[in-house]
Formats: structure tokens, C-alpha cells, sequence
């Protein structure tokens, strides 16, 4: 009886583990994904500025 539940704990510690951590991928992903974002708009931005000048 105990073994099972020692082996039903483990199971549910291993999955909630695995749930935490996707999560807290999708987390950082999510981060990086935004910060890449801001980073490409400001450059875009600056590039679009310069070209600006340039043409004037």
C-alpha cells in the first residue's frame, strides 16, 4: 500500500515538475520573444529615420 502511494506521489511530483517547467519555458520564450520584438522595432525605427535623413 505505502509503495503505491510512494510511486503515486512520485508520479504527481514528476508531472506537476514538468508542468512548472513548461510554463515556465513558455515564460521565458514569451520574454524573449517581446524583447527581440523591441529590439527589432528599434532598429526599425532608427533605420527608417536614417534612410529619412539620407533621402533629404
Amino acid at each position: 500500500m505505502l509503495n503505491l502511494v510512494m510511486k503515486w506521489n512520485k508520479c504527481f511530483i514528476s508531472s506537476f515538475v514538468c508542468k512548472v517547467s513548461k510554463f515556465y519555458i513558455f515564460q521565458k520564450v514569451l520574454f524573449l520573444l517581446r524583447y527581440l520584438f523591441i529590439v527589432i522595432d528599434c532598429c526599425f525605427l532608427f533605420l527608417l529615420q536614417t534612410s529619412h535623413w539620407s533621402n533629404c
